[in-house]
């Protein structure tokens, strides 16, 4: 069964497309279970909590609806991905009222309010790039209070053009493994976003990230799309779950209700 746990709806700023609409391209995919996982990041609406907490009512409400309109077809999760919780922990607990399924942890803005995908790069500077991004993946997971580590390789993205050939994580391997070793320590999963192979690099996540966190211990892989309009929907999810498995991974997981539901790979 294909899983894709990371999708964003009108009920995110920059979503395009309506929960049902989401729901009927999963299905046409072949998307058995689809998050709906709507951005709470703290720079785009520390300003609005009340138009924030409208969005969720609203986004769970379409919810509830598609639910019983798709019934049968397609197991359909409320979620979120909560953007940079570090920097107004009491701002993100109130967000974590909210009865979600499950919550992506992810960094998109720095500390100023700038956007990590706005920062300039160049061949003398991605290195302290990268490892500020790092640092701030590690004071994220401090943090805690959510099920899966979103886009590790974000900051990947951004720093094409400054490093000889396809940005990696190679020289920074001491540091993806602390990172890898919090996530185990908390029992928390690591995500395979797929966007990445349509918008950036054409590749998914480093293998060896993988095997690594699996050696550590862990336990918990999700697969996201990270798509932001319908046709995106389960773009890539096959391919990500081939890399789940072949990285020694038997199965991938998505969480109802806060819990780790498993989905076997035999035969991906």
């Amino acid at each position: 069964m294909l899983c894709d746990t990371h999708t964003h709806s009108i009920h995110s700023p920059d979503g395009a497309n309506t929960v049902a609409e989401l729901c009927e391209a999963a299905v046409r995919a072949g998307v058995g279970v689809l998050a709906i996982t709507d951005h709470a990041n703290i720079f785009e609406n520390r300003a609005s909590d009340a138009e924030l907490m409208s969005r969720f009512l609203a986004q769970k409400e379409a919810i509830l609806a598609a639910r019983e309109q798709y019934r049968g077809k397609l197991k359909l999760l409320c979620g979120c991905e909560l953007g940079e919780p570090q920097l107004n922990p009491a701002w993100a607990e109130e967000v974590l009222e909210f009865p979600f399924d499950m919550i992506i942890g992810s960094n998109h803005f720095w500390s100023d309010g700038d956007g990590i995908y706005e920062t300039g790069c160049t061949p003398e500077t991605y290195r302290d790039l990268v490892l500020r991004f790092l640092r701030v993946t590690k004071e994220l997971i401090e943090f805690g209070r959510f099920h899966t580590l979103g886009h590790l390789d974000y900051i990947l993205r951004y720093i094409e053009g400054c490093v000889e050939g396809k940005p990696n994580f190679r020289e920074f391997e001491p540091e993806i493994e602390e990172i890898l070793t919090m996530l185990v320590e908390r029992g928390m999963a690591i995500e395979i976003n797929t966007a990445s192979l349509r918008y950036w690099l054409n590749s998914l996540i480093e293998p060896w990230i993988l095997e690594r966190f699996r050696a550590l211990g862990g336990k918990y892989i999700t697969i996201g799309s990270d798509a932001h309009v319908k046709k995106y929907v389960g773009f890539g999810i096959e391919q990500a779950a081939r890399l789940a498995y072949e990285t020694g991974f038997s199965h991938i997981t998505y969480f109802e209700q806060g819990e780790p539901v498993q989905v076997s790979l035999k035969g991906v």
